[in-house]
């Protein structure tokens, strides 16, 4: 359960990333167009500079996420592997539950 909540954690602060970067690129696009053809090519300069910074940190993060989420899979799957009849239970016990809320299908 640790391990979900640490790659919802991990999740929501990609997110957060991606729209800083996001509002970075937005202010970055309206400070080239305020500025002009003079001063574009300095400034696109630093915007790819920047957008490569921003790219590297979203790329590591998701590394580390995606090294995160096998741990977090692994550790499910030996759970499960050891305790197979509380998964199975739990399984026919949502089932069954669902099959009563849910309206029939053979109506169709």
């Amino acid at each position: 359960m640790a391990t979900q909540a640490k790659a919802k954690d991990s999740i929501s602060a990609l997110k957060s990333d991606a729209e800083q970067m996001a509002k970075d690129l937005s202010e970055l696009t309206s400070a080239i167009s305020s500025i002009g053809k003079e001063g574009g090519e300095r400034l696109s300069e630093e915007l790819v500079k920047k957008l490569e910074d921003q790219l590297d940190m979203v790329t590591t993060r998701i590394s580390s996420l995606r090294g995160e989420m096998k741990v977090g899979a692994e550790k499910v799957d030996a759970h499960v592997k050891s305790n197979p009849y509380l998964y199975l239970l739990g399984a026919a016990g949502i089932g069954f539950f669902l099959g009563k809320m849910l309206p029939s299908l053979k109506q169709s």
